[in-house]
């Protein structure tokens, strides 16, 4: 799926068989410019951890003469809400913009934010998973 720079995209994750897959992964700004492959992904595992990871993301600290700080490009990761097989679904709000992605988990129970800056033409989504779930998407330009 291709979308603008800006966009607002919905995900509804729900179990297949009462199981959630052990990884669903959600890359967006997507794309290869020269030859290399460039993505921010968000990584939700069944054990309930969420990972941001921005290695592929695109320049790591634009403008800046010295080196970035410590930890930035890394992966993090947070509680993702997702208590057990208990919890059916999962809504994930995500808001991107040229230079930030902000991730809203089940209307605000968990967020993250952070900032990327994916080359120029780099506007894929893309959504896999690990095992069997149902999907679906939705976006918005703002």
């Amino acid at each position: 799926m291709e979308t603008s720079d800006c966009y607002r995209l919905d995900v509804v994750l729900d179990q297949v068989d009462g199981h959630w897959p052990e990884e669903v992964r959600i890359s967006v700004n997507k794309g290869r410019v020269e030859g290399t492959e460039y993505s921010t992904d968000l990584i939700i595992y069944r054990s309930g951890q969420i990972t941001f990871d921005r290695t592929r993301a695109g320049i790591l600290y634009p403008g800046y003469p010295n080196e970035p700080p410590e930890g930035w490009g890394k992966t993090y990761s947070i509680p993702a809400g997702l208590k057990s097989n208990a919890t059916s679904n999962m809504i994930i709000t995500i808001l991107i913009d040229t230079s930030s992605l902000e991730v809203f988990i089940n209307g605000g129970q968990t967020s993250l934010t952070g900032l990327v800056f994916p080359p120029k033409g780099c506007t894929g989504v893309n959504i896999t998973s690990t095992q069997p779930v149902h999907v679906s998407v939705s976006t918005s330009d703002y």
